[in-house]
Parts: C-alpha cells; structure tokens; sequence
C-alpha cells in the first residue's frame, strides 16, 4: 500500500484519488525548454530533528533515492518557518509517485508528524489552481488565488463540490485555508 492511500478510508488508492482530482489538465510550460511540468509540493513544519538541521542536504539525500524528478526546488524558510520541497515532473503519473514515494521516505524517518500538507498544482480556466491535501486530516480542498490576495470563492466551491461527488474526502469549507505566494 501506498504512502498516500494509507491515508484515506477510502476503497480508491492513491493513483485514482489523485486522478480524480487532477482530471483537469495540469500544464505549465516552461518557455525556455517547452517541456510540460507537473509539479507538486510537500510542507513541513520543522523541529530539531537531524533531518531540518541540514535541510537541503536532506532533501537532495531523498530526491537522487527516487528516479523521475525533473526539477527540485527547496524553499528553507518561507515567512511563516514552514520549510518547502516543490517537486516537477514532465509526467502526471510521475508526479503522483514522486510525491508518493517522498512522502513516504520522510515517514520512514518518523518525520510523518512533521508534514503539514501536500499541494498539487493545476491550471483552469487560465487561472492557478492548488490542491492541497491536509495531512492531519487526509482531506481535500481547492484554493484558487486572483490579485490582490482574494480568492475565485465561486470556483473553489465548484471544485470543492466536485471533489464531494467523486467520492474526495473534502475539508469542511471553514478550513479552507489560503496559501497566499505559494513559490511554484
């Protein structure tokens, strides 16, 4: 059993929870290379575990254990002390198993509690879209940013509603939290 389907009570596993959620095409085209990349993101909230004292070394340990990663990019500290690992694929599948497999390396090293959430990004409707995966709850939610740090509400309930009918669990709409400036 996968990292990320241990997760959920439910009977999908985590290929076909993710599917589901990213029916949507997610492109994002890199204008030097033109190669599509699929990206994702891990958050984790430090301690003084080894493991955070030399965080990018940490990271990059992980990553060269897990074949198919086109792009890491470590954000040590962002402005809440949260530590990033955006991950880029040019593969759907490839980003979900990325993602997956780094997951489970950090559980393996019983930092599980130390991760806060994984966030999937995806494009619709021309505008930026994140799926982010509350780890403490294995819930769901969209979070769809516009300018000026307001929020597209209408299509985040959309999403929010579809996730329900596909059988997603979805976080309560109260816990819909930003992730304003996410670096990716």
């Amino acid at each position: 059993m996968s990292f990320l389907s241990s997760f959920f009570k439910s009977k999908k596993n985590d290929m076909d929870i993710l599917q589901s959620i990213l029916r949507i095409e997610n492109i994002n085209i890199n204008q030097k290379t033109n190669e599509v990349l699929f990206s994702s993101a891990i958050l984790l909230s430090p301690s003084d575990h080894d493991f955070f004292k030399t965080f990018s070394v940490s990271v990059n340990q992980i990553t060269r254990k897990i074949p198919n990663i086109t792009k890491i990019n470590i954000v040590d500290s962002d402005e809440h002390g949260i530590k990033w690992v955006i991950l880029s694929s040019t593969s759907f599948k490839n980003i979900i198993s990325v993602t997956d497999e780094f997951s489970k390396i950090i559980a393996s090293q019983y930092l599980g509690d130390r991760m806060i959430a994984g966030i999937f990004k995806s494009n619709i409707n021309s505008q930026d879209c994140y799926w982010i995966c509350n780890y403490s709850s294995s819930k769901f939610y969209p979070f769809v940013p516009q300018k000026n740090k307001t929020r597209n509400s209408e299509l985040e309930m959309t999403l929010g509603h579809t996730l329900s009918k596909l059988g997603i669990p979805v976080e309560p709409h109260g816990k819909w939290y930003p992730i304003w400036d996410a670096p990716f």
